[in-house]
């Protein structure tokens, strides 16, 4: 993971953390996965929404496509 792809990983941790996730609802290679495919943010935690409320991930990427 290079340095960018760390910042960014780590921001999209907080992002979670910042709107009362306690875990992430995405496992760190989903996340890694979503920021090699350059998927926006926003859209990163909108699947971890839809993950968290019981979608698989490949379930979530499906209603997500960009």
């Amino acid at each position: 993971m290079t340095r960018m792809t760390s910042n960014r990983f780590t921001e999209i941790v907080r992002m979670f953390a910042k709107y009362g996730f306690i875990n992430t609802p995405l496992s760190s290679s989903e996340i890694d996965q979503l920021i090699t495919w350059d998927w926006p943010d926003d859209e990163i935690y909108q699947i971890g929404c839809d993950c968290e409320a019981g979608f698989s991930f490949h379930e979530a990427l499906d209603c997500h496509p960009i």
